[in-house]
């Protein structure tokens, strides 16, 4: 439960920051974009990331951790392992994951439960998703993911 409620604050703090201005760029390569509130944009799958505070996570807590960040910012979930399995990229850095997801742990959740006392991870260290148990947190990490909401695309009405 501690664990939680420093999630809760740190979501509470970073989504007023981010309410107060608006989000700058502040590192892009091509097919990354890292803002100033941590969320990073893929541009190969069409998804934002929003790395959670780099913190030990239970799945338990990872759940509540997702479903505060939609109620604030929208669309935010836990990822599927098909999702995490886009961002593994074997040699990219010590631990196969770009830099600007800024987690020290390389274990993150993922939403499918399996039987009643575990649930599906993915390690960016082997590239392998595994189960554990949902109470356990050490090395543990969450990433909340949605799909981006691109505008509208203007018809050409041309003749």
């Amino acid at each position: 439960m501690r664990s939680f409620s420093l999630l809760l604050i740190m979501l509470l703090m970073t989504t007023m920051a981010v309410a107060q201005s608006p989000d700058r760029v502040v590192r892009q390569d091509e097919r990354f974009t890292l803002y100033q509130s941590r969320v990073v944009r893929d541009a190969k799958t069409n998804l934002e990331w929003w790395p959670a505070p780099d913190i030990d996570v239970s799945w338990h807590d990872a759940t509540r951790w997702t479903q505060y960040a939609a109620q604030f910012n929208g669309g935010w979930r836990l990822p599927t392992i098909q999702e995490l399995e886009t961002l593994y990229e074997a040699g990219n850095g010590e631990h196969n994951l770009n830099s600007m997801f800024q987690i020290s742990a390389y274990t993150v959740w993922a939403k499918k439960q399996k039987g009643n006392r575990s649930a599906w991870c993915f390690s960016f260290d082997t590239g392998q998703a595994s189960w554990a148990a949902r109470h356990r947190s050490p090395m543990k990490r969450v990433m909340a993911v949605r799909t981006v909401k691109l505008p509208p695309q203007k018809e050409n009405n041309q003749p």
